[in-house]
């Protein structure tokens, strides 16, 4: 395709060149016969990493292939990217177009065509690349940002889900290749809004995640890409190519990501051409530049005292490297390395009083399709569950399968952990809340004849809800099980803003549910037990309750048992099993740190060196607000020999392995090494 675009090259030419009408019009037909073909070519890619396409025999998608599989610290990226025997024919096709530079090349082809110089032809082309990241992305014919996803009517349309993050190149390339004119500067200037309005911080959990993990950081520092751009301060987009920058690279970078980013934008800093800095009068001895490093200025005497004249063109590098600089300042103070989402938003009061005309179910909805709310939600905390019910939905419901319990609340009970970090802190004292979990019963659809309604507020609505009292500093619980509605608040646990935290809560069902026995409800923070448990009555949930994180289910919201604001907070790496985990497993979790998500999965590395993880914990020890000395903390945890690291690896190196010898550095010599199943 891109040969047969380069072997058209200049076949379009300038309408205002034309000197005859006869061959202004044979240059429409020729204009028109290109767009075709471009839209045929643009309709053969959107069908080859279409993974619902249904040409493409294949069993489910893996979706975008991340740059490099492994972290390595190799420069040969093509070694850890090439295709597996069991990627379907979508992520295979996407990974070639991505090793072979196709979307690049393919722009530079589109370009010299010349179909890009009438506007309107650019308009398209614009909107065709567009379309190729989601087929909902796109420009309106004035050539700015379409308005017809803020119409729809559906939660969750209002978030793009990225369907090829590759095509993001072709786009940059497009605007990089467009004519000097007003018209076309526009057109650039709203294609690229739309990419970084994909990479903003509230699209951590969807586009930003996709178009990070699709090598576009590499893209971006590439001198056979776009490294130019961020070379050329008088350029209209340069300001958009480095914020692009900033938010791809402060969100997440592999180890290459992070060398190619050094070469492009400190690289030039380091080498320092020494001509400019020369006093007037003065000859240059070197011709070859050369590594400046970084010195305390006042540990350097003065050759001169007079004043050195500087050249303009020197001022204008000094400019440059102090752009450089915030750069990198900026992708370091904004970098997290934790994989998170933001929740809340808004408060329950406008749930609760402000929307009686709204149906009880569509409340959260509504305000989450406002963009006033922001949540997640679990269909079904047992998918097997799920499935059946939706293979016998036809089908009347027995009496049996109407009274079906969720086992881990009569059986084994379940543990609930999740790393939170709260935004700021409240100052003013009002009342607001942080909805860490909450499950509830699924509403009943209603029947062909009208018959039948939502059980909300009747008895028939189950949940259980846990939130954190800001105001109060404080967990609390509640059950439908609770006829007075009172939560159950558990001591006062203050979690400083700012820092993230990890919380485990378990449930232990009751022995004896007949004899009414009371379920117990233990909570660890930051790795260590609260100063008493919580009892609460027996509850029933069916396996196909939904969970809710960042809201109260609707009942609750609406209720007005629990009031105030719902702040925005980052969620992180969270894990719902059902099983009880014990203090040693929450100490373990902590320990291993929120940029440690796969020890929830079970197969993918952590960190196990003894050393590395009491360096870390010390430090989250010491920001977590907890009250006394870090050996406080850590006897609280039950790893007071955690504090001598360099005796435990002495004397208990026998942990590490027969192999390992005696100085094994390894977390099992203190029995923090999480092996959780996956």
């Amino acid at each position: 395709l891109v040969r047969v675009f380069f072997s058209l090259e200049g076949v379009v030419r300038d309408f205002f060149v034309a000197a005859e009408w006869e061959e202004q019009r044979e240059n429409a037909k020729v204009a028109e016969a290109t767009m075709r073909l471009l839209e045929s070519v643009f309709a053969l890619l959107a069908t080859a990493t279409d993974p619902n396409a249904r040409n493409l025999k294949q069993n489910g998608d893996l979706g975008t292939p991340p740059f490099a599989r492994v972290d390595l610290l190799v420069d040969d990226v093509n070694t850890a990217s090439s295709p597996s025997p069991s990627w379907p024919p979508s992520t295979t096709n996407l990974l070639y177009l991505r090793n072979y530079g196709f979307y690049i090349e393919f722009a530079n082809a589109i370009a010299g065509v010349g179909i890009l110089t009438d506007i309107s032809n650019a308009r398209v082309v614009m909107n065709l690349a567009l379309e190729l990241i989601h087929p909902k992305l796109a420009l309106s014919p004035e050539g700015k940002r379409s308005s017809s996803n803020s119409d729809s009517k559906n939660s969750g349309e209002n978030i793009i889900s990225i369907r090829n993050a590759d095509a993001t190149r072709l786009v940059l390339g497009l605007t990089t290749q467009l004519p000097d004119t007003d018209a076309h500067k526009s057109l650039a200037k709203n294609a690229f809004d739309e990419l970084l309005r994909l990479c903003a911080n509230d699209m951590a959990g969807s586009s930003l995640a996709r178009l990070a993990s699709s090598g576009l950081c590499s893209s971006l520092t590439s001198q056979n890409e776009f490294a130019h751009m961020l070379e050329d301060r008088s350029h209209f987009l340069y300001s958009r190519f480095v914020l692009l920058l900033r938010r791809i690279a402060a969100f997440s970078m592999t180890y290459n990501d992070f060398v190619s980013l050094l070469r492009c934008v400190a690289g030039p800093i380091l080498l320092a051409d020494q001509e400019d800095g020369l006093a007037v009068g003065e000859t240059k001895n070197e011709s070859n530049k050369r590594i400046r490093l970084g010195v305390i200025s006042s540990s350097v005497q003065n050759k001169k005292a007079c004043t050195i004249t500087k050249s303009e063109s020197w001022q204008s590098r000094e400019t440059g490297f102090c752009n450089r600089l915030e750069t990198l300042s900026v992708i370091a103070e904004r970098g997290d390395r934790v994989a998170r989402c933001e929740v809340g938003g808004d408060s329950l009061n406008s749930i609760a009083m402000y929307m009686q005309k709204v149906p009880l179910e569509d409340r959260i909805y509504k305000l989450a399709e406002q963009g006033r709310l922001k949540f997640l939600e679990v269909e079904s905390v047992d998918a097997s569950a799920k499935a059946v019910a939706g293979s016998s939905h036809s089908a009347p419901q027995s009496k049996n399968d109407s009274v079906a319990v969720w086992s881990p609340l009569v059986s084994t009970g379940f543990t609930y952990c999740v790393w939170m970090r709260q935004h700021h802190p409240v100052k003013d004292g009002s009342q607001c809340s942080l909805f860490v979990f909450d499950i509830s019963s699924p509403p009943v659809e209603k029947s062909s004849e009208g018959s039948g309604s939502f059980p909300y507020g009747s008895s028939g609505h189950e949940f259980f809800s846990f939130w954190y009292d800001i105001p109060n500093q404080r967990f609390c619980v509640l059950s439908s099980s609770n006829s007075r509605g009172e939560p159950t608040c558990f001591p006062v646990s203050p979690l400083p803003a700012g820092v993230w935290h990890h919380i485990q809560l378990t449930y232990e069902a009751p022995r004896r549910s007949i004899l009414g026995k009371k379920a117990v409800i233990t909570l660890y923070i930051d790795g260590r037990p609260v100063e008493s448990d919580a009892k609460v009555e027996a509850f029933n949930l069916p396996p196909t309750a939904r969970i809710h994180v960042g809201v109260p289910n609707p009942v609750l919201a609406s209720s007005g048992i629990v009031r105030g604001s719902l702040p925005l907070w980052d969620l992180g790496p969270a894990l719902l099993m059902s099983t009880v985990l014990g203090l040693r497993d929450a100490t373990a979790m902590y320990t291993a740190g929120p940029e440690f998500p796969g020890i929830f999965w079970g197969d993918r590395p952590q960190r196990l060196s003894l050393a590395a993880a009491a360096t870390a914990a010390f430090v989250m020890l010491a920001e977590n607000g907890e009250k006394g000395s870090v050996a406080g903390a850590l006897r609280r945890r039950k790893v007071p020999s955690m504090e001598a690291v360099g005796h435990v690896m002495r004397e208990r190196g026998f942990g590490g392995g027969p192999v390992a010898g005696p100085e094994s550095d390894s977390l099992s010599a203190v029995g923090l090494l999480c092996k959780v199943a996956p």
